[in-house]
Parts: structure tokens; C-alpha cells; sequence
């Protein structure tokens, strides 16, 4: 139970941290990144309460793929890489 505890609370300041950091810039690369990091905690989130039995999801695919791992997993990466490639163009 701390374990889940401890990873709702890093992923809390996480996500504040991006929401204000989306507050102060809205460039693109930021956006990008913050969007991600809010996609990934929404997955820890579900994570926590998929363990914990408070929520059980469908198992619902695409082409062999979990909508939620697509949603939660690969999105936010890509949304990453995403970031990171418009921040070294335009550096």
C-alpha cells in the first residue's frame, strides 16, 4: 500500500509541475511534453486502481494492441520523442 502511495504522490508533483510549466509557455516542444507526462500519470493512476480492485477495466484491442497501453504507454512516448525532435530543431 506505500508502495502505491508513494508512486501517486511523485506522480502528483510530476503533473503539477508540467501543468505549470504548460501554464507559463505554450510552445508546441512544451506542450508536447507536459501532455505526455499527464498521459503517463492518468496511467499510473489507473494502474493504482486497476491493483487495488476499485476499478476493473474491459479488455478492449486494436489490431492485437490494449487501447490503454496504446493510450498510456505509447502515446505519451511518442509524444516525448515528439518534444524532444521540435526542441532540437529548433535549437
Amino acid at each position: 500500500m506505500l508502495d502505491y502511495t508513494i508512486k501517486a504522490a511523485c506522480g502528483f508533483m510530476v503533473a503539477f509541475m508540467a501543468i505549470l510549466a504548460w501554464s507559463k509557455t505554450r510552445d508546441f516542444e512544451r506542450t508536447c511534453i507536459a501532455s505526455a507526462i499527464l498521459l503517463r500519470f492518468a496511467g499510473e493512476l489507473l494502474d493504482i486502481l486497476c491493483a487495488l480492485h476499485i476499478l476493473s477495466l474491459p479488455e478492449v484491442a486494436y489490431c492485437g494492441v490494449s487501447i490503454y497501453i496504446m493510450l498510456f504507454t505509447i502515446l505519451p512516448a511518442l509524444l516525448f520523442v515528439l518534444g524532444f525532435i521540435c526542441i532540437i530543431i529548433n535549437a
